[in-house]
């Protein structure tokens, strides 16, 4: 459990008790009110459920920032096996050998004096057969990391960010998903714990056991994330590119980009106001909390200026070859996310890199930020992962 609580006990039962309770007498029958009109909606095209949700989301979004996790999430501290589907199971990933920390992560690993440790990770599969046969020739895999902007969510199966993963098995000819439970940020009274590049550490030990462990292929491994993991997707094919001499594997054969959230610098600003009613994402305090996390002790500039922390900023001074070397790429996005813009700079840069051909731009309508995560967003998010089957089978 990555976020931290502002209220302690006892403070935080009646806090909570009271949000409940305004939530249930006020803000819901008056959500209901206002969209009731068509008229009244973010987008003609929503539904009543979806207005709803989207409010829903943003009001939990506050909340858990001010109490901490309302449940208690699966973290990187543990493997927990004891609630897995039959087509699901956890293994422990070795940490990276010191000699593997090198390049410009080294020197922000010193920074924050982070090491890379073991951490957990799950499988899933289309059944219990197949978790446990070796790398097949040809076989394509997907390695995913969860969203939750680095200070929350799990890669866990009960998790509901598990509906990626899952749509993957389900409308893809992958057969297998490796979900990192990669270590979150926090930050509360105290220094940050797990500042970057801890989740970058962790996603490097991760393709590592997937290659010299597991036995995969890099060019049979698929590199997936929503959010805050597509932005880690990133950073680690960027660390296996800059540092290919160090003895890493190669770099993947493709990356699955859903929501990505490329920039930390808030050089984006037009789409975060203009989609301000259409996504559930908050104005300040949700991000600017986590973003505080992440950094930990590196200063703010890097948000600006590090392409492994916001690879499409607008304020980065040298843009030249960004993303050069860089496998084909699908780009999923909604055109109501808060994000948009800045996810649009991210087509264009890798576009002029490795050219049009290789990112497929895919803009779902109407849709929030990660949409691909939630039921009540469907066709589209179904459509999406029946997209990325037909793109993967492409190649």
């Amino acid at each position: 459990m990555a976020l931290t609580s502002r209220y302690k006990h006892p403070f935080k039962g009646i806090y909570l008790t009271l949000r409940l309770l305004s939530l249930l007498i006020l803000e819901v029958p008056l959500w209901v009110i206002t969209s009731l009109p068509v008229s009244r909606r973010p987008r003609e095209s929503w539904t009543l459920k979806k207005c709803l949700s989207v409010k829903f989301m943003r009001w939990a979004s506050g909340l858990v920032l001010r109490v901490g996790e309302l449940e208690n999430l699966p973290d990187s501290k543990a493997l927990r096996e004891e609630s897995l589907p039959s087509n699901c199971k956890g293994v422990w990933i070795e940490p990276l050998p010191d000699e593997l920390v090198v390049g410009d992560i080294a020197d922000f690993a010193k920074v924050v004096n982070v090491q890379s440790v073991a951490i957990p990770g799950y499988w899933y599969a289309r059944d219990a057969t197949s978790l446990e046969r070796p790398p097949q020739q040809g076989e394509k895999i997907v390695y995913h990391f969860h969203g939750g902007a680095f200070v929350t969510w799990s890669a866990h199966p009960s998790h509901d960010s598990s509906s990626l993963p899952k749509g993957l098995l389900e409308y893809t000819d992958v057969s297998r998903v490796l979900s990192l439970e990669y270590r979150l940020s926090t930050r509360d009274s105290g220094p940050a714990s797990n500042p970057f590049p801890a989740a970058l550490l962790d996603a490097v030990a991760g393709y590592r056991y997937l290659v010299e462990v597991s036995g995969f292929t890099p060019s049979d491994i698929i590199l997936s994330g929503d959010s805050a993991g597509a932005q880690l997707a990133l950073g680690l094919t960027r660390y296996l590119l800059e540092n290919s001499t160090a003895g890493l594997p190669p770099a993947p054969s493709s990356l699955i980009l859903f929501s990505p959230w490329t920039d930390l610098s808030g050089s984006h600003n037009d789409s975060y106001q203009t989609s301000a009613r259409t996504d559930y994402l908050r104005d300040y305090d949700f991000p600017e909390n986590a973003i505080t996390s992440f950094l930990g002790a590196h200063p703010q500039s890097i948000t600006s200026q590090s392409p492994y922390v916001s690879p499409s900023s607008k304020l980065m001074k040298d843009k030249t070859g960004l993303y050069r070397g860089f496998p084909r790429t699908f780009i999923s996005v909604g055109d109501g996310d808060r994000c948009f813009e800045a996810q649009m700079t991210l087509k264009q840069l890798m576009g002029r890199d490795i050219g049009t051909g290789s990112v497929k731009w895919h803009v779902a309508p109407d849709c929030v930020h990660d949409y691909c995560m939630f039921l009540w967003e469907e066709p589209h998010r179904s459509q999406t992962f029946k997209d990325i089957g037909c793109w993967l089978r492409e190649h």
